[in-house]
């Protein structure tokens, strides 16, 4: 029960009590009124006695249908032991109490029956009792059906309210999760402006790590890329400790999409071919005091973050086509090392990086009787002639070095900070070149300056490597000159 039916219960007993009290003291001094004025024996002793008890003990009874088969059996025991067939009035407290309990269709037959007997044991079974007994059985009978209608209508009042309550409950959970989708959606939309900044394709992976953690306060995110024949492991971000996290999975299981409750998996494709796979692990939503919990992942969940990976994957095809462009626009077509321009200005930064005190070389050659060369054997062998000779180039200089086509047969090395000799790296190039098999042997003729000797600019390094570049074509070819050797010829 609650406060209100509680306290409604304890107005009734008390009430019931007082009334109780006042009807047996009228009964008693209407009963025993000139005995008590005489002497009072030990029968009428008891008799009072057990008048009490049973203001006493009715007193006791909650406000229900047990109470009424108590009171009226006590009723009829009074009536007699007593021997006073006037106590049958007393059936109208259990009356009064059945008309606020909860009774149901068997009490509504039972409890009249129990009056009726208590009546017509008291009064004289004439016709005019037996008339006014089943009147009031009849009367009794439809309070108690009104009672039992009141008490389904009530139910389903009930019933309706709870029910209700339950679909505002389900309405106010999805207002939230049209908030928190409505939410996500202004999360991905605002991504997906920044994507336009980010054209580095570095960024753009770190992005396809971060933005599921944004999203659904993710556990722990892996990124996987193809590999041959499996997807590996490439980054990941978060606790992986707590799943069964492999470094490697195989290409028909990476294949398949997953939603799971805790886990959801997003195959990621570029330019229609399989590209790779995100792992998103343990979903969490935030709740009072910015308490994290977590949740289940779900189609408009797996709907979200795929189309926010299409569009990271649709900036790293642009990211790769501007990389594409930019390393066209800085290398030589035929020979893939760097063009004239972007020779100069990589010179122009080790220029830099020299006047700090680091050592500088460069080196410049040129294929030795190529115009010939052409015209024996045609423009496409001539190609190739170049091919081999910037292989060997990129295979024998260190990576730090710079290498590139800075003419028609033409090339230079920039060499930075070398630890052995300059000119001994010259000789060991111009070996290499001239070993390699091909229709003819290809020589080259080499000249070196130095940044500080020969000079501390482009233009005099430059013109200066170049003079020594001539003088080993003008005396005999197939060699390697410094600058600094010829300077004073």
């Amino acid at each position: 029960m609650n406060n209100t039916e509680i306290r409604r219960s304890k107005s009734y007993t008390v009430a019931l009590l007082f009334f109780r009290f006042i009807f047996i003291l009228f009964l008693v001094g209407h009963f025993f009124g000139e005995q008590l004025s005489h002497n009072m024996d030990t029968s009428l002793l008891i008799k009072l006695v057990v008048l009490a008890l049973y203001v006493f003990g009715t007193s006791l009874l909650s406000i229900n249908k047990i109470s009424v088969y108590i009171e009226l059996v006590a009723i009829f025991v009074l009536t007699i032991f007593l021997g006073h067939n006037e106590l049958a009035m007393l059936t109208v407290f259990p009356l009064a109490v059945s008309a606020v309990s909860h009774t149901n269709k068997i009490d509504m037959f039972v409890m009249p029956i129990l009056f009726l007997i208590i009546i017509l044991q008291a009064l004289n079974p004439n016709l005019i009792n037996i008339g006014f007994s089943l009147s009031f059985f009849a009367f009794f009978i439809i309070k108690e059906l009104e009672k039992i209608d009141r008490q389904k209508e009530i139910k389903r009042l009930v019933l309706i309210s709870g029910e209700r309550e339950e679909k505002n409950r389900k309405l106010e959970m999805e207002v939230l999760s049209r908030e928190k989708e409505t939410e996500n959606l202004m999360d991905v939309f605002i991504r997906t402006k920044s994507l336009n900044e980010k054209m580095d394709i570095d960024d753009l992976i770190e992005e396809l790590l971060s933005a599921p953690k944004a999203f659904f306060n993710a556990e722990y995110v892996a990124l996987y890329v193809i590999d041959e024949d499996r997807y590996r492991m490439l980054k990941a971000t978060g606790n992986g400790k707590r799943f069964d996290v492999g470094k490697v999975i195989s290409l028909k299981t990476g294949a398949e999409p997953i939603i799971e409750n805790h886990r959801m998996r997003i195959p990621i494709k570029l330019e229609k071919s399989s590209w790779g796979l995100i792992d998103i692990h343990e979903k969490k939503e935030e709740v009072v005091n910015g308490q994290k919990i977590p949740v289940n992942f779900n189609e408009d969940d797996y709907v979200t973050i795929a189309t926010y990976i299409s569009q990271v994957m649709f900036s790293m095809k642009h990211a790769k086509l501007l990389a594409q462009t930019e390393i066209m626009a800085q290398t030589d077509g035929l020979t893939k090392l760097a063009n004239r321009r972007h020779f100069e200005n990589q010179f122009n930064y080790l220029l830099k990086q020299a006047k700090r005190g680091y050592n500088l070389a460069l080196i410049m050659l040129d294929i030795d009787f190529f115009k010939k060369f052409n015209d024996t054997y045609g423009h496409q062998k001539g190609d190739e002639a170049l091919i081999v000779v910037s292989e060997v180039l990129q295979t024998y200089v260190r990576e730090m070095d710079i290498v590139g086509r800075t003419g028609g047969e033409e090339f230079s090395v920039l060499i930075y900070n070398a630890n052995e000799e300059v000119p001994a790296i010259a000789e060991r190039i111009r070996k290499k070149i001239s070993l390699v098999p091909f229709v003819e042997q290809i020589t080259v003729s080499m000249g070196i300056a130095y940044y500080g000797g020969d000079g501390d600019n482009i233009e005099d390094l430059t013109k200066n490597a170049d003079k020594a570049l001539y003088w080993s074509k003008e005396n005999g070819r197939n060699q390697v000159t410094e600058y600094k050797d010829i300077e004073d010829k």
